[in-house]
C-alpha cells in the first residue's frame, strides 16, 4: 500500500471513483474511470453482498443513497466505501471495525 500516498489515489487506480463535471448548474458526464477492471469487478460483487447483508453499515448507506443516486451509482459508492476501508485496514495493520445500522 505504501505505492498509494491515500486511498483516493488508490480509488483512482481501480476506477471505483466516479468524476463530478458540473458547470452553471449543468450536469455533465460523471461515468467511472477505466481502471483496474478485475479489481472494479470485485469491489462491485462485494458491494452487492454487503447491500443484502441485514443489519449492516453498508446496507443502510445504500438504502439512504438509493433515493438520491439510483441504485447503480449508490452500488459504486459502496464499492468506493469497501475500498476505502480496506486500504485503511491493510495499510495501518488495523483490526475491523464493523459498524452498526445508526449511521
Amino acid at each position: 500500500m505504501d505505492v498509494f500516498p491515500d486511498e483516493h489515489h488508490l480509488a483512482s487506480h481501480s476506477g471505483m471513483c466516479p468524476g463530478n463535471n458540473e458547470s452553471a448548474g449543468k450536469k455533465k458526464s460523471s461515468k467511472t474511470r477505466h481502471g483496474n477492471k478485475n479489481l472494479k469487478a470485485i469491489l462491485t460483487e462485494l458491494a452487492w453482498g454487503a447491500t443484502r447483508t441485514k443489519k449492516s453499515y453498508y446496507k443502510a448507506k445504500y438504502e439512504s443513497m438509493i433515493a438520491r443516486r439510483g441504485k447503480k451509482k449508490a452500488l459504486i459508492a459502496i464499492g468506493h466505501k469497501i475500498l476505502c476501508a480496506s486500504y485503511h485496514i491493510i495499510k495501518n495493520k488495523e483490526a475491523l471495525k464493523i459498524l452498526g445500522t445508526n449511521i
